[in-house]
């Protein structure tokens, strides 16, 4: 496993480990989860799921050869924080990772979907990824 590779937003962190050595790429979300926890819930599975559709979409946009690819924590403001955030971060820090030099136009466009992701919903799923 590559060292853990943190990506942020505003009052959002996620951070990935990248493994080169595969045959076969994979994605995954290897976060705790306390089972008796019940404030926030919902938000951590639509974190979660916001964690790896932004991963998708970082290792598309950069087509990457085949990785394993874990999420290995997300932090962020229950108030804060939503889906597109968490994604937006997650694919930062998957860049980061792969060492891929995202365009101007790359980043912009989850800018825009951040700053969008306000008006959709605390749990809408990001858009970018959804190819």
């Amino acid at each position: 496993m590559e060292p853990r590779i943190i990506g942020d937003e505003p009052g959002t962190r996620v951070t990935v480990e990248v493994d080169w050595d595969v045959i076969e790429g994979s994605l995954e979300a290897d976060l705790f989860e306390d089972s008796t926890l019940t404030e926030g819930a919902d938000d951590l599975r639509a974190w979660r799921a916001g964690a790896l559709q932004g991963a998708r979409h970082a290792l598309d946009e950069a087509r990457a050869l085949p990785c394993r690819l874990r999420v290995t924590e997300i932090y962020g403001e229950l108030d804060q924080t939503n889906p597109t955030i968490v994604g937006a971060a997650c694919a930062h820090a998957v860049w980061e990772a792969i060492g891929f030099w995202p365009s101007e136009a790359q980043t912009q466009m989850l800018d825009n979907e951040v700053a969008d992701s306000t008006t959709r919903g605390a749990m809408a799923l990001p858009r970018f990824g959804c190819s």
